[in-house]
């Protein structure tokens, strides 16, 4: 008796769950129809809704949802946040994004989350990976400190020459990061910066129910995809460098350090080859949204990015160029070639 007790509840609360989220599901896809948009994630794809028909059927992805290239190239530009949330998408081209996420207080957020993690899934190690990382994401997002800092900086630049860096910087942007995102939507919602210092100019109270408007500028956002990957592989062929330094400078030829420089540049040129692999990834894309290429090409050749012009036209091609085993000064003589050269293949 017992058991079927608990049977009975257990189909009840999985009939009331479907039923809230098939109610819910409608009630996004009207808003987003009457708003000229469409729903980005959740359950409409598995019926033929959301961005499904956008693209034609060869240029559909192949992920377990059958995901259009579009609507992973919207997913690889949003917040870190909102990777796997519903969305509102009302502009996705010409270089912006701009959405409405209205699912901050879903209580079945994080079951959806998890839904829209398998549909973007290309196989089970990316699923496995993917839910992992969900799992954690709301509390370990750096992405609420990288925006507190556009935010400060945009608001430095319109003060021009006249800006205090203190004042106008280094003060919002230490309130931004530091204060509760709650506490962010009550000021939007109110429209006063009472804790953050932040200059609102209207009232937002639909945030008071978990209304969140997004304006995304794809080419700013491509810096912050792009930055992170580019230094680790610097830092990577540095260290890779320095090995190859201090092995010359030390003159100990031996058959085992040979063996071990060959596994390290084997590893570092692999990480070169995924790297410059990631970056054509990344502008595929941006130019899926419309970005103007001149501003793609700034910003690869913006400061801590800094891919040459060569590097730029290997990537596009998605190729790369192979790191060099040894730079010219480290070679000990031009002319003839020791040993240890020979066997590293320089």
């Amino acid at each position: 008796a017992k058991g079927e007790r608990l049977r009975k509840e257990g189909i009840r609360k999985i009939t009331n769950i479907m039923s809230y989220i098939g109610f819910r599901d409608g009630a996004f896809y009207t808003t987003a129809t009457a708003l000229g948009g469409k729903v980005l994630g959740g359950f409409l794809p598995l019926f033929g809704l959301g961005f499904k028909g956008e693209e034609p059927e060869e240029e559909e992805a192949q992920t377990f949802g059958q995901l259009s290239a579009k609507e992973l190239a919207i997913r690889n530009f949003v917040y870190d946040w909102q990777k796997n949330q519903k969305l509102i998408i009302t502009q996705a081209e010409d270089g912006r994004l701009k959405f409405t996420d209205a699912s901050t207080f879903d209580p079945h957020q994080l079951l959806e989350a998890n839904i829209s993690v398998l549909l973007q899934s290309k196989n089970w190690k990316d699923a496995l990976e993917g839910l992992a990382v969900e799992q954690v994401r709301t509390f370990a997002s750096p992405d609420f400190v990288v925006q507190a800092y556009v935010d400060a900086l945009e608001n430095k630049k319109s003060k021009g020459k006249a800006g205090d860096f203190t004042d106008d910087f280094l003060v919002p942007f230490v309130r931004r990061a530091i204060l509760p995102g709650a506490v962010l939507q009550l000021e939007d919602a109110f429209g006063k910066g009472f804790l953050s210092g932040r200059n609102l100019t209207e009232s937002k109270i639909g945030k008071l129910l978990g209304k969140r408007d997004y304006d995304v500028d794809v080419s700013r956002q491509l810096y912050f995809n792009l930055q992170p990957e580019r230094e680790a592989q610097m830092s990577a062929e540095k260290e890779y460098y320095n090995d190859v330094r201090n092995f010359i400078r030390k003159n100990e030829i031996t058959e085992e350090g040979v063996a071990d420089l060959i596994k390290l540049y084997e590893k570092t040129n692999k990480q070169r080859r995924e790297s410059f692999l990631y970056a054509y990834e990344q502008i595929r894309a941006a130019l899926l949204l419309g970005v103007d290429p001149e501003k793609i090409e700034r910003t690869l050749r913006g400061r801590k990015i800094n891919f040459s012009k060569k590097e730029i036209n290997a990537i596009v091609q998605a190729a790369y160029i192979p790191l060099k085993e040894m730079p010219s000064e480290f070679r000990p003589d031009k002319k003839k070639k020791s040993q240890t050269e020979k066997d590293l293949g320089l």
